[in-house]
């Protein structure tokens, strides 16, 4: 073999080793191989419930009847603190009638993560007996206690997981793809907050959402809203997947 054919042949069994090793990279990160280095975790430091007294609000919010005697909630929960992280948020939605008064109302559920600055979108649909219909006035989200963190940039938990739907209307999750797949969170469902042609919030809906978004690996998931106010604007829609960590 001659000097020039043995250089050239090191060189191109070199770049086939090059080429095979960054294969295996990328499968152990996009795979679960075991090179993973993008997790969730619980935040540190988590102590107890406590009041959201004036850090969350209700920045906006509306409703809309949905047939005869079902209703579509939709609102932004507002985090208003520039440094902490509002965890595990206690929530419930009622109907009220114009004293006050509860016509219906949904078990308290729980907001993942509102982080500092940001607003979480809540949707709701809510069924009134036919014969308590005429006396729905308004509806009311109500936020009762958090858990206050401090802002862990590493740890994936700490993440927004909203967008907005595709230019013609369809509720498709924005893509979410990251370098690595992501372990440690698992979505709850999906929130929708539909609003009307001219901005105004005029409903929600929380859909059933068990999907990748999670973990980083999204590309494209439509989502299957069923109660859609017949005065919503689809494409000014808001959207949030609800992301947690285990336990």
């Amino acid at each position: 073999m001659t000097r020039g054919r043995f250089t050239v042949l090191v060189l191109t069994v070199a770049l086939v080793l090059v080429l095979s090793g960054s294969a295996a990279r990328h499968w152990s990160a996009d795979d679960g191989g075991g090179g993973s280095s993008c997790s969730a975790r619980p935040p540190q430091g988590l102590g107890n419930e406590v009041p959201v007294q004036d850090g969350l609000a209700v920045a906006e919010s509306g409703t809309s009847r949905l047939g005869a005697s079902t209703f579509s909630v939709g609102a932004l929960v507002a985090n208003r603190s520039p440094a902490w992280a509002a965890y595990r948020t206690s929530m419930s939605v009622r109907l009220l009638d114009a004293g006050g008064g509860v016509v219906a109302d949904l078990p308290s559920s729980t907001l993942p993560m509102v982080l500092p600055g940001a607003a979480l979108p809540v949707g709701a649909t809510l069924a009134v007996p036919p014969e308590r219909v005429s006396l729905v006035a308004r509806a009311e989200v109500v936020l009762s206690t958090t858990h206050w963190v401090a802002v862990e940039p590493e740890n994936r938990l700490f993440q927004r997981f909203d967008g907005a739907p595709e230019s013609d209307g369809d509720f498709l999750l924005p893509a979410n793809l990251g370098e690595v797949r992501c372990t440690g969170l698992s979505a709850t469902g999906a929130a929708l907050v539909y609003r009307d042609a001219s901005g105004r919030v005029v409903g929600g809906e929380f859909v059933p959402y068990s999907g990748e978004y999670c973990a980083g690996s999204h590309a494209g998931e439509m989502l299957s809203p069923r109660d859609v106010p017949e005065t919503a604007d689809p494409p000014r829609t808001t959207m949030a997947v609800y992301c947690d960590v285990g336990g």
